[in-house]
């Protein structure tokens, strides 16, 4: 039974020792607590600083313009906003064209764009005046055939169909006359 009474003495100190510890946890975390509630309520207050920036020097200037080139590198398409297709009204070579002709370049109302050797127009001009010269001899004589067939005609020498005829030449020769005089014109 000896035994006994050491294995209840030990396990009397083993529960001792269990409740020193326990009480002992339980003050440092007590404290610990207390501390930190402590700390809590009287620890520092800040304040907020106002944010106070010294004010920027600065220098005013008035604008000015002045010439600026401007380079610009790009790739892809140029298009231009218009695009424009000048014909003369004659034909001909071709003797003296306006610095601007060129691709991106600018011309002014009213400029020369460029001039023709005037030497096939003039040339032109001849043959249609030698054209209506003809016509006009065609239509006089065309007009004395009318009136020698109406003469004739009254005297019965001639049928009324070659009067017709006759007066169909006539207009047909005036129509041919009025159109070369309008091609000379547009020579």
């Amino acid at each position: 039974m000896g035994g006994s009474n050491f294995g209840l003495a030990m396990q009397a100190d083993n529960t001792q020792k269990r409740t020193h510890a326990t009480g002992l946890s339980i003050a440092v975390i007590g404290v610990a607590v207390a501390l930190g509630y402590w700390i809590h309520r009287t620890g520092p207050k800040t304040q907020a600083e106002e944010d106070v920036r010294p004010p920027r020097i600065v220098k005013a200037v008035s604008p000015t313009p002045a010439p600026a080139r401007i380079h610009v590198v790009a790739y892809g398409s140029v298009v231009p906003a218009r695009r424009v297709t000048v014909e003369p009204q004659v034909s001909g070579h071709v003797i003296r064209l306006h610095e601007g002709l060129r691709p991106g370049g600018f011309v002014k109302a009213g400029d020369e764009l460029y001039a023709i050797d005037p030497t096939l127009a003039e040339l032109e001009l001849a043959g249609a005046e030698a054209q209506v010269a003809r016509a006009e001899a065609g239509l006089a004589e065309a007009r004395r055939r009318l009136e020698e067939g109406r003469r004739l005609a009254e005297e019965s020498v001639i049928p009324a169909t070659e009067l017709a005829s006759l007066e169909t030449t006539c207009r047909m020769q005036e129509a041919e006359l009025q159109r070369l005089k309008a091609d000379r014109l547009r020579a």
